[in-house]
């Protein structure tokens, strides 16, 4: 597919997904989405890709959506507008990618663009960006997985704090309540992006890609239940050839050759 709001790169096992409309702040409107969606379709599709991440140009990481309140009210019926959201809609589609994903948050990242951020499994925070909901205290709700998503990755309180406020935290915040796995600089931000993905990619993608799922799907376990998913996926694993690939290659000391299979 050929992009126009957002660029897609593939390098070293990596694929590097960058919204790519920094004189709008990155807002997301029906072509970002649908190109988003297919970045996303097109690297769960190619086994050469073993890690990805989604970053911005500009100084915004992403503005949220181009829909406004007042449009989405303007409309006449509730099916269209439920039909209007849902082809807005992008964070199901990256919640879903089997294979991690980081996320470089360059600049403010607010409402649909914090959505976008909470459906990756790492955030990387240069320390000047601000993230937040602002939709309430504009009698708007988040609309893309934001209030289901918010609460499992920083807890019921902060969830309830940002949601309800609307307010921006900084980086240091994001941070503190665990909405941020790291904080750097906006200079170090692409290198230590880079260097974070590249040591995912080095590891068995199997591997990555089981624990990323005991981890997601155990969150709607039972302890018992995940348990159980844990010892599953182990055994499916202990079959790969990338499980023996990664014993020979720690007795022979050298690096692993994975094939993911």
């Amino acid at each position: 597919m050929s992009y126009h709001t957002i660029t897609l790169e593939k390098r070293q096992r990596i694929a590097f997904i960058t919204m790519a409309k920094p004189d709008l702040g990155n807002a997301i409107d029906l072509q970002m989405a649908a190109e988003l969606r297919e970045a996303c379709e097109e690297i769960e599709g190619d086994d050469a890709i073993t890690v990805a991440v989604l970053q911005a140009q500009g100084a915004f990481f992403n503005s949220g959506s181009s829909l406004v309140s007042s449009y989405i009210s303007g409309l006449s019926s509730s099916e269209e507008m439920l039909q209007v959201l849902e082809q807005h809609r992008v964070a199901a589609t990256l919640g879903k990618m089997t294979k991690p994903i980081i996320t470089a948050i360059n600049g403010d990242a607010i409402g649909q663009g914090l959505e976008l951020a909470l459906a990756c499994d790492i955030r990387v925070v240069e320390l000047e960006a601000r993230l937040g909901f602002p939709q309430i205290p504009e009698t708007f709700l988040p609309w893309d997985g934001g209030t289901q998503r918010l609460w499992r990755v920083v807890g019921l309180s902060w969830a309830t704090d940002l949601l309800l406020t609307g307010r921006l935290v900084d980086s240091r915040e994001a941070l503190s309540i665990g909405l941020a796995n790291l904080t750097v600089r906006l200079e170090d931000l692409p290198a230590t992006v880079e260097d974070l993905a590249s040591t995912i990619a080095g590891s068995g993608p199997i591997a990555a890609r089981y624990a990323k799922e005991t981890v997601l799907r155990g969150s709607d376990m039972t302890i018992a239940e995940g348990l159980r998913l844990e010892a599953d996926l182990n055994f499916l694993l202990f079959s790969t050839s990338d499980r023996s690939e990664g014993i020979r290659s720690f007795l022979e000391r050298r690096q692993p050759e994975y094939r993911g299979e």
